[in-house]
Order: C-alpha cells, then structure tokens, then sequence
C-alpha cells in the first residue's frame, strides 16, 4: 500500500518540527545564566558574595565596581556611561565593564534598563591566581613569597606617581617607572599585591613572565586575555581577548 503527501502536509510537519526546535533552543539559552569569565573562574554577581581578599587601605567614595549587562558589551553602552560621566576600567568577557563610581552613580547606574547587576570589584579580580592560592570556606588567600617582579597596570597613562609612593611605603622597589604610561615594574612579595591592587588607579597586578629561548634560535610567548589570565598589556598589546606568538617552525636548517 502506497501513502502519498500532500503539500500542506508536508509543510506543516516542517513547520511544527522548526518550532519544537526554536522553542528547545531558547529554553535552554533562558537556563544559561549570565556568568563573568574571571580570573577567578565563571561567576554570577547576582548569586551569593564574590570572593575576595581583606581590604587594607580606607575606602574611597568612588570605589571599583563591575556593571554587568543584560547583552554583550558594545561601543553604545560604554559611550553611555561614559556620557554620564563615568570612567570605564576594563572590559570582563562578555558583558561587563569595569568603572569607578560612587554609590550615588551605582544608583543611577541599576536604575538603567540594559544594567543587570551593579557591584563592587573585588580586589582579588584584580590579581593574577598565580598569586593567590585556596583558602578556607571557598575563599581565596595571597601566597607568601619573597619579592618578586611585578607588573602594574594603571587606570589611565600618567597614574603611576601615587601608586609608587604606595609601594615604597610597603616596603617594596619601583624598578621601572610608567612614566606617561600604564605599565609599572615593581618588586613585592605577593602578600603585599592585594594592598597595592587596592589603589583605584590599579586596574591589575601580575607577575613578569620570564623569557625564554626555543630551539636556541627564537623566542615565543602565548597568553590568552580571556580566563585567567590578563589581557597582553605586559608586552605592549592592549586590548582583551588576544592571542599573540612569536616563534619559528622548529625545523633546524644547519
């Protein structure tokens, strides 16, 4: 026995199958959660406290915050922050900017309808996690190390005279000042980088990578802005999200 389909039949059996499929696909996006790809791993700043470290220098009225959107960050919400006033920081992957703000600009700032979520910076976002380690109830802690070479970067070019006074009242060395730049090498141990993080013209504190040779004849680096890691302002490349290398094919030709 032959069965036969009409058109219409067929049709309409295409057109209840797309709409099963569109309406699976949006509920699970609706179930993804609007997460911050951290250095800290993935985090919500609506559920539960971010994890940070002990603050040590006095709060300021305009403090760090993270504003995180509602859609992914484009050049139309960060010029309407900064319409407003605002000085934007950084950028966290993919929908938040990070900014110093008040607590009456915080205010207007979640009154915003593409704003999600207005909170405080933790300091501990602010490090590399090659300078922190676990602590207890899921809380993160500074390693102990002996002074080491760190890289600073500053809010804006032209930052770095506060914060160097602030590292030599820790105890530790400007080895190469930022000048009018918004990179500074100090040497501190790691317990004291929280503190320095804590300046609101210090946007992130990581350690020097070393250099090194491959195949005695080039130098390579990888890093990726994305998770863990900073962006590659520590090599002159501003920007997040960049992957950069430097090398050769590995073949030795005499």
């Amino acid at each position: 026995m032959r069965y036969e389909l009409r058109f219409w039949q067929v049709s309409g059996f295409l057109l209840v199958s797309l709409g099963v499929a569109l309406g699976c696909q949006a509920a699970v996006h609706a179930a993804v959660p609007h997460l911050l790809r951290t250095r800290l791993g993935a985090l919500d700043p609506l559920r539960g406290v971010l994890a940070d470290l002990p603050h040590r220098l006095a709060t300021q009225a305009s403090r760090a915050r993270i504003v995180q959107f509602w859609s992914p960050v484009d050049a139309a919400k960060r010029a309407a922050l900064e319409g407003h006033g605002l000085r934007v920081r950084g950028y966290i992957p993919e929908d938040a900017l990070t900014l110093l703000a008040t607590d009456a600009e915080v205010s207007w700032l979640r009154q915003q309808p593409m704003v999600r979520a207005v909170v405080d910076q933790p300091v501990a976002l602010r490090l590399d996690a090659r300078l922190m380690q676990a602590g207890p109830a899921g809380l993160v802690a500074l390693k102990r190390s002996a002074p080491q070479t760190l890289l600073v970067e500053l809010s804006a070019p032209g930052k770095g005279g506060e914060v160097e006074d602030l590292v030599r009242t820790l105890g530790g060395d400007v080895v190469d000042g930022a000048g009018n730049g918004r990179i500074l090498k100090v040497r501190l141990p790691s317990e004291a980088a929280a503190t320095l993080a804590e300046h609101p013209d210090v946007t992130a504190v990581e350690p020097q990578d070393t250099a090194h040779t491959q195949n005695d004849a080039s130098y390579g680096m990888v890093q990726a802005g994305t998770v863990h890691r900073s962006p590659l302002w520590d090599r002159g490349l501003h920007g997040e999200g960049q992957v950069a290398a430097v090398c050769d094919v590995g073949v030795s030709t005499g």
